[in-house]
């Protein structure tokens, strides 16, 4: 469930302002399942790279609070492996991944007659992690393992891109379910449960055998054709017609629903998403496959419809998508990363709806409950799916102390990875040491590679800004144009790359 990484959509205030401020956050908010023909998805309007705004673009909004209202920083010891644990890793590990290798598990799938299952991810894609800590290591996929060839693709190598060539991807994470020739059966965008993975993975093997399909599901895989193919207007009538003819209690209905909200999301039509929402979400129930997206997406299109505290209608909309999403953050059902994305849009419809004591209320709880769960996970790479969204919401409600601690054990735990210093930048830059922060940067630069080091740069200038060292923002910048030039052409930003090209440009007289 949740967590569309939509990198054209647009966010409420608070993931607008103070989430899209910092490197990893925004990795999506959905599954939008998505059956491609027998060709191939065509390219998105942008990149999942282009999806996070630099540093300098939005200062944070930071609740203020007093001393006494200080929290103190959840400790996160490791977990201690029990026998129950093992157990299940060891079932899990009946799985047998390809690493970054699309050339040999396409060869491997056709050797042996097998469709790939392929999942496309990205280490600053809070969702992805999600994914991987708690969803592609369950056991009940193991009776899966024999029939699929099982590809992980980091879509940041360069190794990548001749497959982004062939699979453009809307956002992270996409799955992809392709035949043993390669081509696409099935994509799903976002995450989901292992559950919900375990029925979409037994569809796409009917879908494999070429069984015929009528009614319903035909008009619903024709919607989903056309979204793979970049038809908007097309799939958005298929979609549309899909949910006329199904009951209301068609199982992939809230499926169906989320897809169509996806794309009309995309697409920034948010008139109709938000008349979507309010005819689909009451038809919901608690487990269903797309219900939390519904919601945030309503929340979402209302609030970037704007003035929604003036507005009767929006103003209704809000308070009844609020009803739902506060029932969702306590359903055990949903991935914990889920349930931050529901308090996510909480705190946006509040302050949305100008009530500045509930959005702060709302804030604190945000922070707690994800204190909370990450000082329930069972290792450090599940305790990490967590960190930009706990690093969000620490510095909405004024721990930037709690923030930089909990970066900081990070940046100890995995010491390779450029997403701790990357981060650890932002919230030394937030809170004003500019010196420590530019070595946070650096760091984070001798690790960083793919096209989310000019993120990584975008920091650096932003950092460099603070300082008013100009000729090290211009060369920063320089930086970042030419190391986005010599990506793979599948890998370039080129929204991004475009605004660095634009802040270097002579300035007119």
């Amino acid at each position: 469930m949740n967590k569309i990484a939509n990198p054209s959509m647009t966010f409420g205030p608070l993931r607008a302002g103070l989430v899209a401020a910092f490197i990893g956050l925004g990795c999506g908010r959905g599954p939008s399942p998505v059956a491609a023909p027998d060709g191939e998805a065509k390219p998105a309007d942008a990149t999942p790279s282009e999806e996070v705004a630099t540093p300098a673009a939005a200062e944070p909004e930071v609740a203020a609070r007093s001393d006494a209202e200080a929290k103190p920083d959840v400790a996160t010891p490791d977990a201690v492996a029990t026998p129950d644990a093992e157990a299940a890793d060891a079932r899990a590990n009946a799985l047998t991944w390809i690493e970054d290798d699309h050339v040999r598990a396409f060869a491997l799938a056709k050797a042996k007659g097998l469709p790939i299952f392929v999942d496309t991810w990205a280490t600053w894609c809070h969702s992805c992690l999600a994914l991987k800590a708690e969803v592609l290591t369950d056991p009940r996929l193991s009776r899966l393992a024999d029939r699929f060839v099982w590809l992980s693709l980091d879509v940041e190598k360069p190794s990548a891109a001749s497959f982004l060539a062939r699979f453009p991807q809307p956002a992270y994470p996409t799955l992809w379910v392709l035949d043993k020739n390669g081509a696409a059966v099935l994509r799903w965008v976002g995450t989901l449960t292992a559950e919900q993975l375990e029925g979409l993975l037994d569809d796409a093997l009917v879908a494999v055998s070429g069984e015929a399909v009528a009614g319903v599901t035909q008009t619903m895989l024709t919607a989903e054709a056309a979204a793979a193919e970049g038809r908007t207007d097309d799939a958005i009538a298929a979609y549309r017609k899909t949910l006329e003819l199904a009951p209301d209690d068609w199982p992939r209905r809230s499926r169906t629903a989320n897809a169509l909200m996806f794309v009309l999301s995309k697409a920034e039509r948010y008139e109709d998403a938000l008349a979507l929402a309010l005819a689909e979400v009451p038809k919901t129930r608690p487990g269903m496959a797309g219900r939390p997206d519904l919601v945030i997406g309503g929340i979402d299109a209302a609030v970037s419809l704007g003035e929604a505290a003036k507005d009767p209608r929006k103003k209704a909309a809000l308070v009844s998508f609020l009803d739902v999403a506060k029932t969702m953050v306590d359903d055990p059902s949903l991935l914990g990363d889920d349930r931050s994305g529901v308090w996510m849009a909480i705190v946006d419809a509040l302050g949305a709806l100008g009530d500045e004591a509930g959005k702060k209320a709302a804030s604190e709880a945000w922070a707690t409950f994800l204190d909370t769960i990450a000082g329930q996970a069972r290792s450090p790479e599940a305790r990490a799916v967590f960190d930009s969204h706990r690093m969000s919401a620490l510095l909405a409600v004024g721990r930037a102390e709690d923030a930089l601690k909990m970066m900081e054990q990070s940046e100890r735990d995995f010491p390779k990875d450029y997403n701790p210093p990357a981060r650890k930048a932002n919230i030394l830059l937030q809170m004003g040491r500019v010196d420590d922060a530019l070595t946070a940067v650096k760091r984070a630069l001798e690790l960083a590679y793919g096209p989310r080091r000019l993120r990584v740069r975008m920091t650096e200038v932003a950092i460099l800004e603070k300082k008013g060292d100009t000729e090290g923002v211009k060369a920063a910048l320089t930086a970042a144009l030419e190391e986005g030039k010599a990506l793979p052409e599948e890998q370039r930003p080129a929204k991004l790359m475009a605004d660095i090209a634009k802040k270097l440009a002579p300035k007119a007289p």
